[in-house]
């Protein structure tokens, strides 16, 4: 009896001890709800702000009649979008729902930013630029007006963030309605035409390389693909195919051990990668390089010169840009991976090579490197000078002499437009023992 009556105290002091410890962790877990949807919360009065700031500026943008008053305005309205992007991301919205409100914030920021530079050289904005600020401030209003409601139910406790049906997708919840109203307020949003890194008429380029190639069949393809590959091309296959700015087939070959694509007009390879296991390294960097050389001659990708490179274990990784002309074209990069056991290729990447490659007609210098130090420090000891070509954010390319000069135990890139003189960029080489990269 005495045996029964101790099991059953036992009993109820586990069942007190299992109930308390349920009641803990759901408030525990509550408390930790509670804290997330905060914080959700934070995030959209944190978005509310920075659009009402966009809005603001943008407003004054189109007042602006002098370069530095412009300058300013365009550098708060590039720290409000990115604000605001900020804010975005922190919010549980599949990317889908806010698609064109998060295009629009990226061109305003690039667009602004563009227009900033006009303000740094001293050149004021035109009318027609007038005008698409002035647009651009008429949907920031409108998102401002959206967000500044949403805020308002959130207030009123008409608004919640539930993330069990939030992560379930439930498109019932009351915010993601109000979502949709507020997407809905862009769907007459204009194509930006604009010299910025998110323009539409960038987004809408062709391959330039393959202007004009010839269209080919996936048999053909997987020719080519096995051809690329040589002996280690075991069992190759057409695995699909990709539409887009870069059309083009994917393969595989050794199991899916290898894969790749090769686009449609001309045959090119877009990509490679073969993630087999890789022996001791055999082969030093210079090695290397050749090897990567005799792969891309062997694509048919010539003129190329390396760059850079960086060492990953038993690989190394090599960039190369076209030179035309003895002018070194940084748009058109490829990148080779090589493996240090045997020199195969195990990886590669040529997209920006395929986009932009073409014959450039490269203007004469309007000023000589010796007038094009003088825009260089005088605490920079100069070691060599070159021509390049060099990418702009907003797809244009500037010719540049390429300074290569050190300031302390630092070695420096400074890129100097032939034609004006001005100093386009600085970039800083960060070399280790395994390769050398640019900041």
């Amino acid at each position: 009896m005495r045996r029964i009556m101790q099991w059953g105290l036992m009993s109820v002091m586990v069942f007190a001890v299992t109930v308390g410890a349920a009641l803990f962790y759901y408030h525990q877990a509550k408390g930790y709800e509670k804290a997330i949807e905060n914080n959700y919360a934070r995030a959209l009065y944190g978005l509310s702000e920075s659009v009402g700031e966009l809005d603001l500026a943008l407003s004054k943008g189109v007042l602006v009649t002098q370069a530095p008053q412009l300058s300013r305005l365009t550098a708060e309205i590039w720290r409000q979008t990115a604000m605001a992007q900020s804010a975005l991301g922190q919010l549980p919205i599949s990317e889908s729902k806010l698609e064109t409100a998060e295009r629009f914030l990226s061109q305003v920021g690039a667009y602004t930013y563009t227009l900033g530079q006009k303000g740094v050289m001293g050149q004021e904005i035109t009318d027609e630029e007038r005008q698409q600020l002035l647009s651009l401030a008429g949907y920031a209003e409108g998102l401002k007006n959206s967000l500044l409601a949403l805020k308002g139910e959130w207030e009123d406790g008409n608004l919640s963030f539930d993330l069990g049906t939030v992560y379930a997708g439930d498109t019932s919840v009351a915010y993601v309605g109000e979502l949709d109203n507020l997407e809905a307020g862009f769907s007459d949003y204009p194509t930006l035409i604009y010299d910025g890194p998110f323009s539409d008429h960038l987004e809408q380029a062709e391959a330039k390389f393959l202007s004009g190639k010839k269209t080919i069949t996936d048999i053909e393809a997987l020719e080519r693909f096995s051809t690329i590959l040589g002996k280690r091309a075991a069992d190759p296959k057409v695995t699909g195919s990709v539409e887009g700015k870069l059309a083009a087939f994917s393969l595989s070959a050794n199991d899916g051990n290898i894969t790749g694509a090769l686009t449609k007009q001309g045959g090119y390879p877009v990509w490679l990668l073969d993630s087999r296991e890789l022996g001791e390294p055999t082969l030093s960097h210079e090695q290397a390089v050749e090897k990567a050389k005799e792969f891309l001659n062997r694509i048919g990708l010539t003129s190329m010169q390396e760059n850079y490179y960086i060492k990953e274990g038993r690989s190394i990784t090599v960039n190369f840009a076209y030179v035309q002309d003895g002018v070194t074209v940084y748009a058109d990069l490829v990148k080779v991976k090589v493996a240090l056991d045997n020199g195969e290729v195990i990886g590669f990447e040529a997209q920006g090579y395929l986009m932009s490659h073409h014959r450039r007609e490269i203007p004469l210098a309007l000023i000589t490197p010796e007038e094009a130090l003088k825009a260089v420090s005088n605490v920079v000891e100069v070691q060599k000078t070159s021509m390049a070509l060099i990418p702009t954010a907003d797809g244009r390319e500037l010719p540049c002499y390429e300074i290569l000069g050190k300031c302390g135990k630092r070695n420096f890139l400074m890129y100097v437009n032939t034609q004006s003189g001005y100093e386009e960029n600085i970039l800083m080489l960060l070399e280790t023992e395994d390769g050398v990269l640019t900041l």
